[in-house]
């Protein structure tokens, strides 16, 4: 679906890498899936590629 991408998450303590294979909701939360099956709410994402979220809605 996309290149890789390197992003942050909040109360995660690693930097994760990899190619978003899937977007989708669950409860009324939008997560993302990687190609090795990790999940992260969208939420949660404190950057993308080096780049702050913070100024972002």
């Amino acid at each position: 679906m996309h290149a890789a991408l390197s992003h942050r998450a909040r109360h995660a303590p690693s930097t994760y890498t990899g190619i978003i294979t899937d977007l989708f909701i669950q409860d009324k939360v939008e997560y993302l899936r990687l190609e090795d099956g990790f999940e992260l709410r969208l939420d949660a994402l404190v950057a993308v590629d080096d780049k702050e979220l913070r100024n972002y809605c």
